[in-house]
């Protein structure tokens, strides 16, 4: 299909490059873009990526995962996207979720409403519902690329315990002590082999049983108690029963108590990232919808930005979702190399996260549904996504439609 567009690029017009599409992308639009000479291109989106084409340039290729380069999986983009509920944000990310899997990467997914429950299913995947009975204990130690994973796991369990409360900076220090000393007094083997089930690991309870053993301050007993016997321990106290046995794993917090739903968005998210330290044979894709339920403090922030560099090294790649990049902070944002804006009214911020003055970006807040523009390698295009208001597409049909065949791509 390319190598006959590339044959008639300069007798294209929008029309013409819409016949050469096969039918079943009728659900995708080709539309022409002009603003302010800054760009005019007539763009088509496909899960593997995106084509634009400019009547000077010819085709312009976009792909997601950098097909483009030598070793590409080595060299795995990250990405934010960002736009208001109802700008086809969502859709864009199930697009590239099939375009992922097809592909044979692995796709962790945390869905905050129960939208992509369907679709992983229609893939066979495996939908992790938190309220079925799931489990994850914070004092489980994941996998880690530092020689000092009591350290990193001490940081990410801080991070867990400013998501759950209110706790001054005096109790939180002095209860870290205590858990470092709980580590090196009870459990102290764990921390000289990875080869332990989940069930080895320490409960808030025996942290909980440790603590009042050795007479520590109420504050700090009365704090991690809370874990023991409210809302808390439904979902912390106990061993982790979430296993890993899919490529394809769609992670279900909806039904559970605001006052939690952070701190089980930062667990979920440890055990995803732990999942880039193992072994794998093909790319692994993490992405985290409503992204700045994450970044709720400096240590868990700390946490996402070293999973973002350490993901081009591990081949890994991190989708970052919200609905403006003002959501997220700075030095998120600007370790992204691959940015795409639906519809939004925060002007300012996306031009601040494009490092580009704001005469230069459209005006988003007029866009429709699935309009967006992306920046890649310092470059702004236009794309389009756009299905009629009156057309509905079930999951099976985009799965067939991105099946990785018949591809206007080389």
């Amino acid at each position: 299909m390319i190598q006959k567009i590339k044959s008639n690029l300069n007798e294209l017009s929008k029309d013409s490059l819409a016949s050469l599409v096969p039918n079943k992308f009728k659900y995708l639009s080709l539309t022409d873009f002009t603003y302010g000479g800054l760009f005019s291109y007539i763009s088509f989106v496909h899960a593997r990526g995106i084509i634009l084409y400019k009547q000077n340039d010819g085709i312009v290729k976009i792909d997601f995962l950098r097909r483009d380069l030598p070793n590409y999986r080595s060299r795995a983009r990250h990405s934010l996207v960002t736009g208001m509920t109802g700008s086809g944000k969502s859709f864009f990310n199930k697009l590239r979720i099939v375009s992922n899997a097809n592909d044979g990467c692995s796709v962790y997914n945390i869905d905050l409403q129960g939208d992509y429950k369907r679709l992983f299913y229609e893939l066979g995947g495996e939908n992790l519902v938190i309220t079925d009975g799931y489990r994850i204990n914070p004092l489980q130690l994941f996998e880690y690329s530092s020689e000092h994973p009591l350290g990193d796991h001490i940081t990410t369990l801080t991070a867990f315990f400013l998501s759950a409360g209110t706790i001054s900076d005096k109790v939180l220090n002095r209860l870290i002590v205590h858990v470092h000393d709980f580590y090196n007094d009870k459990f102290k083997h764990l921390l000289q082999d990875d080869e332990f089930e989940n069930e080895d690991y320490p409960t808030f309870t025996d942290l909980y049983n440790y603590l009042v053993e050795i007479g520590a301050d109420t504050e700090i007993v009365d704090f991690i108690h809370k874990f023991t016997y409210t809302i808390y321990a439904k979902y912390f106290n106990g061993h982790t029963n979430i296993k890993i046995r899919n490529k394809l794993i769609n992670f279900v917090i909806v039904g559970v108590d605001e006052v939690v739903k952070s701190p089980i968005y930062h667990q979920i998210f440890n055990i995803m990232s732990a999942q880039m330290y193992k072994k794998k044979e093909d790319t692994l894709v993490l992405t985290l919808d409503e992204a700045k339920k994450y970044t709720t403090n400096e240590l868990a922030i700390a946490h996402l930005n070293k999973s973002i560099r350490e993901g081009r090294k591990y081949d890994s790649v991190i989708d970052l979702l919200t609905q403006s990049p003002s959501d997220l902070p700075d030095e998120i944002v600007e370790q992204i190399g691959t940015k795409i804006y639906f519809k939004q009214t925060n002007i300012q911020a996306v031009a601040k996260s494009l490092d580009k003055d704001i005469e230069l970006i459209p005006d988003l807040s007029t866009y429709s549904y699935g309009e967006g523009i992306i920046q890649i390698d310092g470059k702004i295009y236009p794309i389009d996504i756009l299905m009629t208001e009156d057309e509905q597409m079930d999951y099976k049909d985009i799965i067939t439609i991105f099946d990785g065949e018949d591809m206007m791509y080389e």
